[in-house]
Order: C-alpha cells, then structure tokens, then sequence
C-alpha cells in the first residue's frame, strides 16, 4: 500500500473514532526534542500519528473570569474526559496499523515526566506542527486553523513511513496577550524555533507554582482562543467582501 493510501485509511478510522483533527509526520532528526524519556520500545522508525480533540469552547472561555464551578468542569470535561478519549482512540489506532503490519505503540496524553520543571514525556504539540496541523505560539501551545489553542493531542508511534506536511506559517504576529494575561508571566515572549529549549520561552517553574496553588488556570488558553475567533471572524468577513 502506498503512503497517500495508508494515511487516507488512517484518517478515514481516526475521524470515525473521534478525532477532530489528524496528520503525520517523520520526527528522526528533531527525537531528542520531541521525545525526551519516551523509551521507543520496539519501534524502529520514528514516524508519527497525531490526533487532536477540540474542547468545549464554551467552557474554556470561561476560564478568563472563571467560577469554582467553572474550574471543575473545565478539569473535568475537557481534561479527564478528552484525555481519556485520546488514549482510547490513540490505542484503536496503533492496533489498527499493528493490524496491518506496522509495528506501533501510542502515547499517553497529558502524561508528565516531571511535575518540576512542569514536562510531558513526549511533545505531542511539536509533532502536530510536523504534521501541518498548526503553529505554535508564544504560550508553547499548538494553534490550529480551525480551533485555535483549544484542542488536546495524542500521538501514535509506528513503523508506517511517512512525510512531513508543509509547515504552518506562525499567524501569530504581534500578539502578546497570553504573555500579558499570565498571572505569574511564565512565557518570555519569544516566538518558537525548533532548535531552541523551551526554558527559552517557558518558565516551567513559575507555571508549576501557580497551579500547585490555583489547580486550574487557563488564562493564556482562553485568551488566545478568543483572539483566534476573532481572526477567523475578520477571515470570514473578508471572504463575504470578495
């Protein structure tokens, strides 16, 4: 089977089983930086699904002025809910590709190899740009076209060969504002750049402090969906101006 037909079987299955977004990509010469302590078992090639789903906007939104009420439902329904459907869906499909001959293993969401300084095992949102699915921004998020920030990964790791997506043109601009919502201003500022340490744009410390306090924030999310809505709005006018 040749490539462009094996990714169209594999979005076809994703997107039955709940992804809102997926792509591919090879990641053998950036490992180091997107797996970290990912131990690749028996996989002998580095090459990678990505499955993203989108949160409830409804309730991200609310985290800018947020209730007790609110933080609950936010950790709940669009953390342990959606995590839990990722793995789900992550684990359907590296049986699904195991089923057809390529050795393949997925990736938990949201799993930490550190609580401090605040790291996941595996960068889920470095290999969703490989995959062309969006930029990321000034708060380490990836941002999609077509949710913004507000969407949750999953990565399936596999033997399939794959090619990298052209890659997405950062839309962020002059944009600051998740910088200046973060209550303890734990992002530098400086766009990303693949070679660069996150501890270059991330204070993960001062983020881990902050929810060791708070238990959920949010800010930056909601404040860059927000904006996000508001470019795809100015899009759509200019599309119906034309």
């Amino acid at each position: 089977m040749n490539n462009h037909a094996l990714e169209n079987e594999i979005r076809e299955f994703a997107l039955a089983n709940g992804a809102s977004v997926i792509g591919f990509s090879s990641l053998g010469d950036i490992w180091d930086d997107v797996a970290r302590i990912w131990p690749v078992g028996d996989i002998a090639t580095r090459n990678a699904v990505t499955v993203g789903i989108a949160l409830n906007n409804k309730i991200v939104s609310q985290l800018l002025a947020p209730q007790e009420d609110t933080k609950e439902r936010y950790g709940r329904e669009c953390y342990v809910v959606v995590n839990e459907q990722l793995n789900e869906l992550t684990a359907k499909l590296a049986i699904f590709l195991q089923e057809k001959g390529y050795p393949s293993q997925a990736i938990a969401a949201s799993d930490r190899a550190n609580n401090n300084p605040l790291l996941g095992t595996f960068s889920h949102k470095i290999a969703g740009r490989r995959a062309g699915l969006g930029w990321i921004g000034r708060h380490c998020m990836l941002i999609t076209p077509q949710y913004g920030p507000a969407i949750r990964w999953g990565t399936v790791l596999t033997d399939a060969h794959f090619t990298n997506a052209e890659l997405m043109e950062n839309k962020c601009g002059d944009c600051r504002a998740c910088v200046n919502i973060c209550p303890v201003q734990a992002y530098t500022g400086k766009p990303f750049a693949e070679p660069d340490p996150l501890s270059e744009r991330f204070d993960t410390a001062k983020c881990h402090a902050h929810l060791t306090e708070v238990k959920i924030c949010g800010k930056c999310l909601a404040i860059c969906m927000k904006k996000s809505e508001e470019r795809r709005e100015k899009r759509e006018e200019r599309r119906i101006d034309n």
